[in-house]
């Protein structure tokens, strides 16, 4: 029961009841002057809820009888802009009454008056009993002392019920207050961050690291979020200009973080470009990063060797090892950030500084990196062109199977795009195959690779892929068959190649196997004469085989197997010095590497 507004008024009502009828007449002269100027009534306000508004009506010294309820609720009436609006009902209690009216006719914001009232004193209902008051109130309080603690976005938050145009919240007298203190809280919010943000220019001016980029990246993040919520004052006070003011803070922070990443990324790739070959941390991350760039898990076409991740990484537990055991794989990571980068801004894998500085070492480099990336860039841009020429120098002179097969994949996802323009449902079932192979079911492979080949019969990496699986069950002729096809389909195609060449030197098919790498691989390589070399040392043809290895090291003079096994051919032929000074040259390319050592130790026993 609201009493905490009690006024007291003279209710005095006027005994000039000409126009009462004749029962409401009877009744006075029965009861006497109840209501003459001597007897006086306190009227306070009872309650206020959705539908009416209560008033308690007290005699001040005397009491009403039950039986004047009718009389009390025809002569009551309030009086408010002009307007007579009558009680809706009165309840007669043991001594006082209860007068009701509408809610929807009395306005409880404004003054107004009881017209049976002996003196015309206006009546207003304190905002402390208005419906929601103590509501909002204690939001307003709140919000000063979230503002007091500095957290502008908690205290706009709790003051956002007073941003609407609602008439039972414009007549609070904290309204308006709390509307400029919602709007200051932008501002100081605003500024705070102004402030954090000149703040960590000067901080980072000269050194930066992952955890600040991580930060602004957040801040940013939560600053998109903040402005969501500001909308709502935004919505309110289109005129205010903070929308603007909001929008050029989160562009301001946005150029800020890629000012920073491209500082940042530009420092990892500057290793790449000042370093050289003889430096393991440069070799090992280019290494790393070209296979990355080239791997994939399954087949696909040219347009998804876009960017670069961490997937052959994750996939090659002991590289993974040994890039975190050395403390390099979060440069690792770093410098994938900045390709992609790169990519986005510039359209090639790395900047140009470095893309020449590797060009510049090319003739010391294990592999033909430059070339691959090259290879990789022209990818990007569409010229396939130098695609096609980047890619046959990087085969080439490629020395590592692996990487090797990558490239050949690299080169089928081109064909299979540009030039063949192979059917989606190929390349899933294909990929199917691929799956089930590396799962060795190979009867569910054999069912997917066949399909991929009744759809599109011309497509080599198919036959290779089934001559795996016959290989796989020990179906050699069928294998030679399908290995075959492909070689034949796509000249030179060298993983086909290569397998079946490891089957024929598996079965001691010498002969046959030379004759393989002589049709097959039609260009002087060195990897063509290794390989020959190394069948003519199976054969004990340590004459041929030393001519044919060292035409090899002519063309690459820096292949661990192929020192290690021109050292093993100079052992045989009775040259200790040759066949050691070839050890160590092995040794000086990977010393941690027991096979040179334990071939000096077996050579000096």
């Amino acid at each position: 029961m609201f009493n905490a507004f009690k006024r007291t008024f003279f209710l005095v009502f006027v005994l000039m009841l000409i126009s009462v009828n004749l029962a409401a007449s009877q009744f006075l002269l029965q009861k006497g002057n109840l209501f003459r100027e001597d007897r006086y009534v306190s009227i306070d306000l009872e309650t206020i809820n959705q539908i009416q508004v209560v008033f308690r009506i007290s005699p001040d010294g005397w009491s009403f009888p039950k039986d004047i309820k009718g009389i009390v609720k025809e002569n009551l009436f309030i009086k408010q802009n002009n307007k007579k609006i009558a009680a809706l009902e009165t309840q007669v209690l043991e001594n006082y009454l209860l007068a009701s009216f509408s809610r929807n006719d009395v306005n409880i914001y404004q003054e107004f008056y009881f017209e049976n009232q002996e003196f015309s004193e206006k009546f207003t209902i304190r905002e402390e009993s208005w419906p929601r008051y103590e509501e909002f109130f204690q939001f307003y309080n709140t919000a000063l002392e979230q503002i007091t603690a500095l957290d502008y976005i908690a205290a706009f938050s709790t003051l956002t019920p007073f941003l609407q145009n609602a008439p039972e919240i414009e007549e609070f007298s904290i309204t308006e207050k709390a509307q400029q203190k919602a709007e200051d809280c932008l501002k100081n919010y605003f500024t705070q961050k102004e402030m954090f943000l000149n703040t960590h220019k000067l901080k980072h001016k000269t050194q930066i690291n992952e955890q600040t980029l991580a930060e602004i990246d957040s801040l940013i993040q939560a600053m998109n979020s903040t402005n969501e919520l500001f909308q709502q004052y935004y919505v309110f006070s289109p005129q205010s200009g903070l929308p603007e003011n909001s929008s050029k803070l989160i562009t301001d922070y946005q150029e800020y973080l890629q000012n920073l990443k491209t500082r940042y990324y530009n420092e990892v790739q500057d290793m790449l470009a000042n370093s050289d070959y003889g430096n393991n941390k440069f070799k090992l991350i280019l290494d790393t990063l070209v296979r990355s760039l080239c791997y994939k898990d399954s087949f696909c076409l040219i347009s998804d060797y876009k960017i670069a991740t961490l997937n052959y990484v994750h996939s090659n537990k002991e590289l993974s090892a040994k890039l975190n055991n050395l403390e390099w794989m979060s440069d690792f990571e770093r410098l994938v950030l900045a390709v992609n980068l790169n990519v986005k801004n510039d359209g090639m894998f790395l900047q140009a500084a470095c893309m020449e500085s590797l060009k510049a070492k090319d003739n010391t480099a294990p592999q033909s990196y430059y070339a691959i990336l090259q290879c990789l860039n022209c990818a990007l841009n569409a010229n396939w062109t130098d695609f096609t020429i980047n890619m046959n120098t990087a085969i080439d002179r490629c020395s590592d199977r692996e990487l090797l097969y990558f490239l050949e994949r690299m080169k089928i996802a081109y064909m299979a795009k540009i030039i063949d323009n192979i059917q989606p449902n190929v390349i899933i079932e294909i990929n199917l195959g691929w799956k089930y192979l590396e799962k060795n079911d190979f009867e569910n492979a054999k069912n997917s690779l066949l399909k991929a080949k009744n759809w599109d019969s011309s497509f080599a990496l198919t036959d290779f892929l089934l001559g795996k699986v016959c290989i796989s069950t020990g179906e050699f002729s069928k294998a030679e068959i399908y290995l075959d096809s492909a070689i034949q389909k796509q000249p030179p195609y060298l993983e086909p190649l290569y397998t079946k060449l490891d089957l024929l030197i598996k079965n001691g098919k010498y002969k046959e196997a030379v004759d393989l790498i002589n049709a097959g691989i039609t260009s002087n390589s060195w990897f063509k004469f290794f390989m020959i070399g190394r069948l003519y040392t199976l054969q004990m043809d340590y004459a041929k085989a030393k001519k044919y290895l060292e035409m090899a090291l002519d063309i690459n003079a820096y292949n661990f197997d192929l020192l290690i096994f021109l050292g093993d051919t100079y052992k045989e032929l009775n040259d200790k010095t040759g066949a050691e000074n070839y050890y160590k040259q092995a040794g000086s390319l990977d010393p941690e590497n027991d096979v040179f050592s334990s071939r000096l130790q077996m050579l000096n026993n």
